[in-house]
């Protein structure tokens, strides 16, 4: 893989310097305010708001509910993917762990699809969104922003304005804020696996230029076979992020330029076969089969089938590596803050970036051996040791080796605002304009194979489909592949582009807060999608080794192509989305909330392809597509905060109670989601239900002198009806309640603490209930000397079996999974200095 070269990267940033440093804007000053995380570390309700809400307002005084994690958070953690990350916010639900590639499904407050992705959370960096929509297929959000120790903090908005200060962020924003400030020094870190192959080098630094002008810079290196063990390097990634402030004269505000390179590559596990008890309808038990331990193995990353062959648009069959998730990024921000006094300030951020990328993954899915054959046919290794002898297990893997180029995610945005305070009588408020644009481009061509391989998760080899029985006959596969595109198979290049106009007004008299914000969402797609019709179009002539003889043959495998109708699609759609909160200061130390929200989040790639068409001739939006075109969300709030001393120590509480009802429809390319949810046997389906969902979130921390807890809880009724008409049943794949916890205590050089995330039982998607798990943590950190720092990190100490998301099981049996399970106990060591 093609790498830029560092020096370009350096050069780009002292350019930058240069520009930012010139005499044009030097001065002799104090220093301005700029938005950070000015809080105390005992107090975050005293930390200033900065994402999707007006700014100025601390926690405690905001009638949103908004929780933030901090670098030290972050880091203590240790999560395996930016999604398991996410589980130590309250709200927010995330299914499974896929591995730090992404492709995790992240909800917030029941707010979810059973189609995958994310559709109404949107990931943030500084301040403005990634991917405008979270559920791209096959360019889900988690895969482009990832924990770097460039981010100052993680804050996390849920409900509220999210839906009136963010663009198809109905449910929640989670805004990754970069280091800033006047952060004189740095660091180097080097990590390294103890149990496994994995290296990675951190670092950050910052410093002035002048009295004026300071900058901040950062990034990481890793690479290895990474937890599960596989055959080869599936981490080699990189990312360089950085920014550049020059204050201007007499506090008046400063610009900012933000820079961003990554090239990453990293594993999205599917999990393997797994044992299971069932009694009833009750799932407990699970844990590793006779065939695989999903903690420390992963098949779909085996020596053995390690690239497999794809065809392109013109039938042309090349060779590409199961590499797992890539991406390419540059980007370029530009932010602005500028005080023209008397109460007025202007913000403007801006960014343009010039993202792609692929998904290269061999999916797994167990299934007895003989719903594969069909007649005389039977299987043999196509390779590995056993290479051309009869394969007699009872199980195999048959699933997608999935080829998905993303040739654009690329977009150009900018957030424009003016903010004025006033004050008259007994009246004070303030009142924030604003206009964001954001135009993203999302280009892809899918090529998907069906393959067979075992069902075992040490070195699954590829097995070939043979003609007669007991391994005799021709071949009727080419190593585990049995034709070309008869899966997932579309290409689209289209551009979704989002003008939104908002307005937030806030009014403060004596203890009590009124606030209302509007947005008008004018949203509009443009370009076109192409599909399949399921049919071949051609066949596809294979020169390969005969396994069981040596011998060169030819082996003649369906060939399926972009054969369906091209749809244009060429259409606008608006929606007016309002926010209203009222809080009541009842101390200075509690304050209670009311809310309540209405917003709407758009469909876009999903729409394309379906069937029927949404789409009429001139790409505009046909009957059955406006039905399905935007997903209007209400949503209500009532909540308290409180902060105070305890024990000699300070605690501050945030607790909100949320109802929400909606209703979605989206293209499912999962045959087992349109099996589980709506009973039939399509490969591409339209799901849509009704849902309602009743909770309570808890977010709490306490600091007394060394010791540190932040505790964050979510409990969660979630009631779906799987078409406009059916009744409300319980959601599938949403636990009653979520849990997770950071607890550490700091003693002279020393740290030590643990974590803790799980959840209670979940109703799955095939009506049974599986049994709930708990996954903890362990790390401690120790500076011997001055500048150097000593880490111990273990991820899942017990090597609990956890599986998380969806399960569902095999064929024909009652003791057997297929399962995504978490990563297995891990441990690593971490050398830092600081300077």
């Amino acid at each position: 893989m093609k790498r830029p070269a560092l020096h370009t990267c350096v050069s780009a940033a002292a350019i930058a310097v240069a520009v930012l440093a010139s005499p044009a804007f030097a001065a002799d000053q104090t220093p301005a305010a700029t938005p950070a995380a000015t809080t105390p570390t005992d107090d975050t309700l005293a930390a200033i708001v900065v994402t999707a809400s007006t700014g100025s307002r601390t926690k405690l005084n905001t009638s949103t509910s908004i929780s933030s994690l901090t670098s030290a958070d972050i880091q203590n953690f240790d999560a395996t993917s930016t999604a398991e990350l996410y589980r130590l916010i309250p709200g927010i639900q995330v299914a499974g762990t896929q591995g730090d590639g992404g492709n995790s499904n992240i909800g917030v407050r029941g707010l979810r699809t059973p189609t995958g992705g994310s559709p109404f959370v949107q990931i943030q960096e500084d301040g403005l969104p990634v991917v405008l929509f979270g559920d791209i297929q096959f360019g889900n959000n988690d895969y482009w922003t990832h924990p770097m120790v460039t981010d100052e903090r993680v804050e996390a908005i849920r409900g509220g304005t999210a839906s009136t200060l963010a663009s198809q962020a109905v449910g929640a924003v989670l805004n990754h804020i970069s280091y800033t400030g006047r952060n004189d020094g740095g660091f180097v870190e080097v990590e390294k696996g103890v149990n496994y192959d994995w290296s990675k080098v951190n670092f950050r630094l910052g410093s002035s230029i002048n009295d004026s002008t300071y900058f901040n810079i950062g990034g990481y290196y890793d690479v290895g076979h990474g937890i599960e063990h596989a055959d080869y390097n599936v981490s080699n990634s990189y990312a360089f992020k950085g920014n550049i402030t020059k204050e201007f004269a007499d506090g008046k505000g400063y610009i900012r330029l933000l820079f961003k390179v990554a090239n990453t590559q990293e594993p999205s596990y599917n999990g393997c076969i797994s044992s299971a008890n069932l009694n009833g309808n009750k799932v407990s038990g699970i844990g590793p089969s006779p065939l695989c331990d999903a903690r420390n193995q992963a098949p779909g990353y085996s020596a053995l089938n390690s690239s497999v062959l794809f065809a392109d648009a013109s039938g042309a069959i090349s060779r590409q590596p199961i590499d797992g998730i890539l991406t390419r990024e540059k980007m370029l921000q530009f932010q602005t803050h500028y005080d023209f006094g008397g109460g007025l300030t202007v913000d403007d951020n801006a960014r343009v970036a010039r993202m792609s990328g692929n998904f290269d993954v061999q999916f797994y899915g167990a299934t007895s051996t003989a719903s594969v054959l069909s007649g005389t046919q039977s299987l043999i290794y196509a390779n590995g040791p056993n290479a051309g002898n009869v394969f007699n297990g009872a199980y195999v893997s048959s699933s997608e080796a999935v080829h998905t180029n993303m040739n654009h995610m690329d977009h150009i945005a900018n957030d424009l605002a003016a903010r004025y305070e006033f004050a008259t009588g007994p009246f004070k408020g303030d009142l924030k304009v604003g206009y964001q644009y954001f135009s993203q481009r999302i280009a892809e061509d899918w090529h998907s194979n069906p393959s067979i391989n075992e069902a075992t998760g040490s070195t699954p080899a590829e097995l070939d489909l043979v003609s007669g029985l007991n391994g005799t006959g021709n071949l009727l596969s080419v190593g585990g592949q049995t034709g070309f595109n008869q899966g997932w198979n579309q290409q689209f290049d289209l551009t979704f582009t989002d003008n939104a106009p908002y307005a937030d007004l806030n009014v403060d008299v004596g203890r009590l807060n009124l606030d209302a914000s509007i947005r008008e969402e004018l949203f509009s797609g443009s370009g076109w999608a192409q599909g399949s019709t399921g049919a071949a179009v051609g066949t596809a002539n294979v020169s390969q080794i005969d396994p069981r003889t040596g011998t060169s043959v030819t082996t003649a495998l369906p060939l399926l192509g972009y054969n369906g109708a091209v749809n244009a699609v060429n259409f606008s759609e608006s929606a007016t989305n309002w926010s209203v909160g009222a809080l009541y200061k009842v101390t200075d130390a509690l304050s209670t909330f009311v809310r309540a929200s209405h917003g709407t989040r758009f469909n876009a790639d999903r729409l394309t392809n379906s069937t029927p068409s949404y789409f009429n001739a001139n790409g505009s939006l046909s009957a059955a597509g406006l039905a399905n075109a935007a997903f209007p969300v209400d949503q209500y709030e009532l909540g308290l905060k409180n902060r105070g001393d305890l024990a000699g120590g300070h605690y501050t509480v945030e607790l909100t109670g949320y109802y929400s009802k909606y209703s979605i429809s989206s293209q499912e390319i999962s045959q087992t989601n349109c099996e589980n949810i709506l009973g039939i046997n399509e490969e591409t389906c339209i799901i849509s239900g009704k849902y309602h969902d009743t909770g309570v979130e808890l977010f709490t921390t306490y600091h007394n002198h060394g010791f540190n807890l932040v505790l964050s809880a979510t409990y969660d009724h979630s009631l779906v009806a799987a078409s406009q008409n059916a009744p409300f049943l319980k959601s599938p794949n949403i636990p009653d309640l979520t849990y997770s916890a950071l607890v550490s205590y700091k003693i002279d050089k020393a740290e030590a603490g643990f974590s803790v995330n799980g959840q209670t039982s979940t109703l799955g998607g095939d009506g049974n209930t599986y049994a709930g798990s708990a996954l903890f943590g362990l790390f401690a950190k120790v500076r011997p000397v001055p500048h150097i720092q000593l880490g111990l990190d273990i991820y899942n100490l017990f090597n609990t079996y956890a599986t998380q998301g969806a399960s569902n099981f095999v064929g024909g049996t009652t003791n057997l999974l297929n399962a995504g399970v978490a990563q297995g106990r891990a441990v690593k060591g971490s050398v830092r200095f600081s300077f």
